[in-house]
């Protein structure tokens, strides 16, 4: 079982954003050539939808192993997950979550799973990911991790 989802950004921050372009826009047309303000409108226009595109992070659980955002670890070192109910994921919202852990938090985001990690190299004892479908996610992660458990017993 294999789990994918791109956290994206609700839609009132993509308002928020093209508002913020057209500002841009406006206040470069007061002082500046249409040639330059089409181009400053274009640049802002690309970082702005870069930044969104950032804060959609995507989620991935496959054979490779678990991928939030641009970190990955491999199933090998992930030793279990959960789900979070609503007040443990507003705990860890408002700075109540053990401090060590890595974290891809989306306020706009209501679920959240904890990992838990088992690599003594790694200063980060578990991952906090945000996701829309939590339990989902908790259930395919725990899928790979029986999956490879039993690979490992069959001589892998």
């Amino acid at each position: 079982m294999s789990h994918r989802e791109r956290l994206l950004v609700p839609w009132s921050w993509v308002l928020v954003a093209l508002a913020a372009v057209a500002s841009v826009a406006v206040t470069c047309a007061l002082v500046l050539s249409w040639p330059l303000v089409l181009a400053v409108t274009a640049v802002a226009s690309v970082l702005v939808g870069l930044l969104l595109w950032q804060l959609s992070s995507p989620v991935v659980a496959d054979a490779a192993g678990l991928r939030a955002g641009t970190a990955r670890v491999e199933w090998r070192w992930v030793a279990g997950a959960r789900s979070l109910d609503a007040a443990e994921v507003e705990d860890r919202l408002r700075g109540r979550a053990d401090v060590r852990a890595w974290r891809l938090q989306r306020s706009y985001v209501p679920g959240e799973v904890r990992v838990e990690l088992c690599d003594p190299a790694d200063p980060h004892p578990a991952w906090l990911v945000s996701s829309r479908r939590p339990e989902q996610l908790a259930a395919a992660i725990q899928e790979w991790l029986q999956t490879g458990q039993e690979d490992d017993r069959g001589g892998r």
